[in-house]
Order: C-alpha cells, then sequence, then structure tokens
C-alpha cells in the first residue's frame, strides 16, 4: 500500500499565550472599571433624587399640599434640600 507523503503538511501552529496585561494595557483596564463604576453610582444617585422629589412633591406631600402639617421650621427645611438637589 502506498501511504501519501506528508512532507509538505505543517503543523497547526500553537495559539498564542495569553498576553499579560502591563503598563498602559493595566491603566486602561483599570480606568474602564472606574468609568463602568461611576457610571452605575451615577444611575443610583439619579434614581434616589426621582425618590426624593416624588417624596418631596407629591399628593399630600411637603411642598404639594402638606397634608402631614408640617410646621413653617420644616417647610424651610425641605426647601432648602429642595435648592441643594436642584429639583
Amino acid at each position: 500500500m502506498n501511504e501519501p507523503m506528508l512532507e509538505h503538511v505543517r503543523p497547526a501552529p500553537s495559539p498564542a499565550p495569553p498576553r499579560k496585561i502591563e503598563g498602559r494595557d493595566k491603566t486602561i483596564v483599570r480606568l474602564s472599571d472606574e468609568l463602568t463604576r461611576l457610571h452605575e453610582e451615577n444611575n443610583r444617585n439619579k434614581q434616589a433624587l426621582k425618590e426624593v422629589a416624588l417624596i418631596l412633591f407629591c399628593h399630600g406631600g411637603p411642598l404639594h399640599s402638606n397634608i402631614d402639617q408640617y410646621t413653617k421650621s420644616q417647610l424651610h427645611n425641605f426647601f432648602k434640600i429642595k435648592q441643594v438637589i436642584d429639583i
């Protein structure tokens, strides 16, 4: 039996080993992680501001109809909170 000659067939190259993350690449990964964390924190803060606005301005809320009959001093504090969070 004649077997074909396989001299011209080369084995597939082995995959390159994983590259170490160093220097600039390490900085990029760190900054990317930090950006993701800050983006998530910003989204949580925006949601918290919406919830505060609902509490202050909802029907019966202190800056809407004041059904709970907050005092003038307490209402003043609510207005200061409103100004600080700029809603």
